[in-house]
């Protein structure tokens, strides 16, 4: 009960999302391909498409692999979310600072390097993908993953600019003694809203 709570209270985190169905099934491990089984997957096929307001599904596993995710949006005509492109979101939403845009824009890697290595197989598949780019000797995997990299070169870049910047703020506020205060909190607990205040609460009585 916990989880499928949780699961529900990180959806409507989102502007704009909301909850209309929860069913809790079994699942296997989500690397592979078949997350379901067949009688549960039907179950679910029936469901989903049963239900008009459904626009989208959020399955409360880590990752779910692209081939997997793929065959599931094919059977259920809708768009399928797992924790990571949940959480993804949220975060790309509420990026506000140039920091915090890069820090998206870096974890958002691994997910293309994903797509891009299934895009890839498929196309191999039916036959449409050339083995050299242009004359250049690399493949096309091999191009996409070189400027993959090229540009988590230039987001470290970007990002290591901005923590030196941090670091010689934060020697400047320590000769002039200036406070610091922390704010740590998970994904939807509310600490943004809790900055904008401008105010850290202290703890509630009786709680430590």
């Amino acid at each position: 009960e916990w989880q499928v709570a949780e699961a529900r209270a990180l959806v409507c985190t989102l502007d704009g999302w909301s909850v209309v169905d929860t069913m809790v099934v079994p699942t296997k491990t989500p690397d592979k391909k078949l997350i379901f089984g067949r009688g549960t997957l039907e179950q679910l096929t029936e469901r989903i498409r049963g239900l008009p307001e459904i626009t989208a599904v959020f399955l409360n596993v880590e990752r779910l692999a692209t081939p997997t995710k793929k065959d599931l949006e094919a059977a259920w005509r809708v768009p399928v979310f797992d924790r990571f492109t949940v959480v993804l979101h949220i975060f790309r939403c509420n990026a506000r600072t140039k920091e915090a845009r890069l820090q998206v824009a870096l974890a958002e890697l691994p997910l293309l390097r994903s797509h891009l290595k299934s895009n890839v197989a498929h196309l191999g598949g039916r036959g449409r993908s050339s083995r050299y780019t242009m004359g250049s000797g690399e493949s096309f995997l091999q191009l996409q993953q070189r400027l993959l990299r090229d540009r988590e070169a230039k987001i470290q870049k970007a990002l290591e600019r901005l923590r030196c910047k941090r670091r010689l703020l934060g020697q400047q506020r320590r000769r002039r003694e200036f406070p610091v205060v922390s704010v740590v909190g998970y994904t939807n607990c509310g600490e943004g809203r809790r900055q904008g205040q401008g105010r850290v609460p202290g703890p509630s009585p009786g709680r430590s």
